[in-house]
């Protein structure tokens, strides 16, 4: 102990005890150094107090592409927070790769296969996917009675997909030319531009399920087409069952039900 103390006083270039012939006492320097050094270990104390109590609030961080975010995820939080009161969460919108190692989340919803490595991936819902549209554009736009019809009107799509040509295939339609096609690089900008009468576009259910309840988009047909796609869950594999996740992780794959 009398070594490290040396180190330190050498390391600050102060002397912290007299040395006395058969006790040592603080210096003035050592007196205020001791005074810091006990409220900084105070405060230490503290913090790993309020880690390990059960009753203190977790932050738990999620991570979701915008559209889920909006449409889906925001609408139902306040619902998760009612049950788990002592959960603060908090929302990132963002399409990035997801590295549980590297990036400080705890929970990401993701677009795809099922296929994350690292990953502890539980699928959300169906990924069956269905042409949504304005009221409005059947009132005012150019009839649609079949799947054909649609060749009339403007076809939203999402960049770097081809979905539309396997709804029409399973709809029995081919060789059909759109008048026009509007792309976007994200399905919440792409539904936006549905509600607003822009076009006809393909969505999950669980992107337009508020949509479909409040009227400001409609099925025109019935037609879904199974991507092999869906949104899933992902987590950490080594804490998808903390607390605090796994309470997360139970209620939102109910959500997930109950949208279909």
């Amino acid at each position: 102990m009398s070594q490290q103390i040396r180190q330190l006083e050498d390391l600050l270039e102060v002397r912290l005890f007299r040395r006395l012939p058969r006790r040592v006492e603080l210096t003035r320097e050592g007196t205020a150094f001791a005074s810091s050094v006990h409220e900084a270990l105070s405060l230490l104390g503290r913090a790993c107090e309020r880690l390990v109590d059960p009753k203190a609030p977790t932050v738990l961080c999620v991570n979701a592409p915008p559209a889920v975010a909006s449409r889906w995820l925001v609408p139902r939080l306040k619902r998760f927070m009612q049950l788990q009161p002592q959960v603060k969460v908090t929302l990132l919108a963002s399409n990035d790769a997801v590295n549980f190692d590297r990036q400080d989340i705890d929970v990401a919803i993701r677009w795809g296969h099922g296929n994350w490595p690292g990953a502890r991936v539980e699928r959300l819902g169906s990924g069956r996917l269905f042409a949504v549209c304005s009221p409005s554009l059947l009132r005012e736009g150019p009839v649609i009675v079949t799947p054909r019809d649609l060749a009339r009107h403007t076809l939203l799509q999402v960049v770097n997909s081809s979905l539309w040509a396997t709804w029409f295939s399973a709809a029995g339609v081919a060789g059909v030319g759109f008048d026009e096609t509007l792309y976007f690089n994200d399905a919440g900008l792409m539904l936006d531009a549905a509600v607003q009468t822009q076009g006809v576009a393909l969505a999950s259910r669980l992107l337009v399920e508020s949509d479909l309840r409040a009227g400001r988009l409609i099925r025109p047909f019935d037609i879904e087409i199974e991507t092999g796609d869906s949104f899933h869950l992902l987590t950490s594999p080594d804490f998808s069952e903390k607390p605090a996740v796994a309470e997360f992780r139970a209620w939102i794959r109910r959500e997930a039900e109950e949208t279909g």
